[in-house]
């Protein structure tokens, strides 16, 4: 009976740590002062945050970078599925989209 027990226990632990699993966001920094932050979500949905110091060209680099991530991963295609509108903070401005990618004809 304690065998069955604790077996059961291991497996619950085992199924529920697979749940929680999430990859960490890799941050990348450029010489231009522009920080982008990836978080990849699934295989094919991504959360994109760039923070920069120009508030027109933080929304520009942040689809830049949706369209190079999107290639590097061997997709044809992206869609913005949320986008949130530019923040400011003290010195700088941060821009926020959420990507989803595919392949072949865009829906």
């Amino acid at each position: 009976m304690c065998n069955k027990i604790a077996f059961l226990a291991v497996f619950i632990l085992m199924l529920l740590s697979g749940c929680t699993s999430h990859t960490k966001p890799q941050s990348f920094h450029q010489a231009d002062g522009y920080r982008y932050t990836e978080h990849r979500i699934t295989d094919n949905y991504f959360i994109i945050s760039v923070v920069g110091k120009n508030k027109v060209l933080v929304p520009k680099n942040a689809l830049a970078h949706a369209a190079i991530l999107t290639e590097k991963q061997g997709y044809d295609w992206y869609i913005i599925v949320e986008q949130d509108p530019v923040s400011a903070f003290k010195s700088s401005f941060q821009s926020r989209i959420e990507i989803r990618m595919g392949k072949g004809v865009k829906p």
